[in-house]
């Protein structure tokens, strides 16, 4: 709030402007060309687990992990560059989570802002670490699970907040261990938990999470071809290369902080914003209505 009274928020600044459509066209594309990519085959996963092979369900539930991301993170690129129009600076709200090398790096990392907001007002209220390592671990699981409810009033928001609190808790119990894991161990079981917990995420009940939970370790069905949900393995590709993209890829603060944005800049991020309204139509016919999914949390 306290950058609103200064003298010079209420003046335009070009300086601003280069960054603020670099932050807004590079998040608009994140949602449009990668995020609602993704949706068709997580929601025909997610709505009809039957038709699903064994190869089918992990790569639904990979896709909903990357439309998540890049749907969420564009969303926070946006608001960034929109705020910076007006000379308001936002805080940080992503730092490549899925390159976390434990839960707790992951939630140092993904909405960054939420985790602070649920650490000052219900974690240290609660008593924090304050009160002995048993006290610590309950009130660790039981603001997670309250941070579920936020999402919704429904068990499966409450069972991820819940997952994720037991998670935690597990992996402050291994930090006082003398036992360490290889970096790309530590990152490659960090993800694979946080997709199994997106799976609880976007299922609509807790019997559908069962459902695909079963299909995913289903070795009886496992097959690379016939895929009933509309999977080729182009698809299959191409959520694998965005795996590693997200965790070699800089980010769009980093991208944006290690290049002088002047006017061709501003330009060639103002084309890139002209070409994601188009995409946006595109999007609607085919795929029906493009929207952030965080919008209506």
């Amino acid at each position: 709030m306290p950058q609103f009274a200064r003298p010079d928020a209420k003046r335009w600044q070009f300086g601003n402007v280069s960054v603020a459509l670099a932050w807004l066209s590079i998040g608009l594309l994140k949602k449009v060309v990668i995020a609602d990519a993704c949706a068709p085959l997580a929601n025909t996963v997610f709505g009809k687990p039957e038709l699903a092979s064994m190869v089918e369900a992990w790569a639904g539930a990979l896709a909903y992990s990357m439309q998540l991301y890049f749907d969420f993170s564009g969303y926070s690129d946006m608001a960034i560059g929109l705020s910076l129009l007006f000379n308001v600076r936002l805080p940080d709200n992503f730092n490549a989570p899925y390159r976390a090398e434990s839960i707790v790096d992951f939630w140092r990392r993904w909405h960054m802002t939420l985790s602070r907001f649920l650490r000052d007002y219900l974690y240290i209220p609660l008593g924090g670490n304050r009160l002995g390592s048993g006290r610590r671990y309950l009130n660790l699981f039981v603001t997670m699970a309250i941070g579920g409810l936020w999402h919704g009033a429904g068990w499966t928001f409450l069972v991820w907040g819940a997952f994720h609190g037991l998670l935690l808790t597990i992996c402050h119990l291994w930090h006082k261990t003398s036992w360490r894991l290889p970096v790309w161990s530590g990152r490659s079981l960090t993800f694979l938990a946080v997709l199994l917990g997106w799976v609880i995420f976007r299922a609509s009940s807790l019997e559908e999470a069962g459902n695909l939970f079963h299909k995913m370790t289903d070795l009886s069905n496992f097959r690379l071809y016939h895929f009933k949900t509309g999977l080729q393995l182009e698809h299959l590709a191409g959520l694998l290369g965005l795996l590693l993209f997200v965790n070699v890829a800089p980010t769009t603060k980093r991208w944006i902080e290690t290049r002088k944005l002047g006017t061709p800049e501003a330009i060639g991020m103002a084309l890139l914003f002209c070409l994601s309204l188009f995409l946006i139509r595109n999007v609607e016919l085919r795929f029906a209505k493009s929207e952030f999914i965080y919008f209506r949390f």
